[in-house]
């Protein structure tokens, strides 16, 4: 089996949208439920929910889900599958990515992200990302992405675009949050400066090769 995992905070209209997009056989659908709410149900579809001691914000999400994909033996693929809860693969999607990213392993390439509307869907190549250490936790929310992706090429590893047709609308987590959005109204600067100390530049315009190029 090959999972698929959903981090979910709110909005189950979206998320119910994305799951019922990402059904595929031989796909197993892991929602990662930081909500405030009870245990969620989608009639018709099954998945495994599962829910962290406290809510997690998005860098430790992501680490928490490079932990059960690199240890549950049920997973028995070199790669697991991302799709944000507000985002809806097209129909079929799913299994041209499970087979985009089965072709890439085969051909023996060095890959680590298959991407599809940037990572709103994406494939994630389990031991790349353990091998540069996972997603900086240091950033909770923005810039984590643009950190662990900048790791990933200095180690060597490909980044794929796939041009698989995925619908999304951005930051609905933050959007539907009056004190989310305030929040990171308040903390995006702060992890911009520390993003461009860290790693010499912006997102995509980085000259160090290690953080704070030590």
């Amino acid at each position: 089996m090959i999972p698929l995992f959903i981090p979910y905070v709110n909005r189950k209209d979206l998320l119910e949208k994305a799951v019922r997009s990402a059904v595929c056989d031989g796909v197993e659908i892991n929602i990662i439920n930081n909500s405030d709410g009870a245990s969620i149900g989608i009639p018709g579809v099954d998945f495994i929910q599962r829910r962290p001691p406290v809510p997690l914000n998005f860098s430790l999400t992501q680490n928490w889900m490079l932990r059960i994909a690199s240890g549950d033996a049920d997973y028995d693929e070199d790669f697991y599958l991302f799709l944000h809860a507000d985002a809806e693969a097209g129909e079929g999607v799913v299994q041209k990515m499970v087979d985009f990213a089965l072709g890439l392993t085969k051909e023996g390439r060095k890959w680590a992200v298959v991407f599809s509307a940037y990572d709103a869907f994406a494939a994630f190549n389990t031991q790349a990302f353990l091998e540069v250490g996972g997603w900086d936790e240091v950033f909770p929310w923005y810039f984590s992405d643009g950190s662990v992706y900048h790791k990933l090429r200095v180690a060597g590893y490909e980044l794929v675009e796939s041009n698989l047709p995925v619908k999304h609308e951005p930051s609905q987590t933050i959007k539907s949050d009056s004190k989310r959005a305030f929040l990171n109204s308040m903390t995006f600067p702060l992890y911009e400066y520390l993003y461009s100390q860290m790693w010499g530049g912006q997102p995509s315009k980085e000259r160090f090769k290690t953080p704070f190029n030590r």
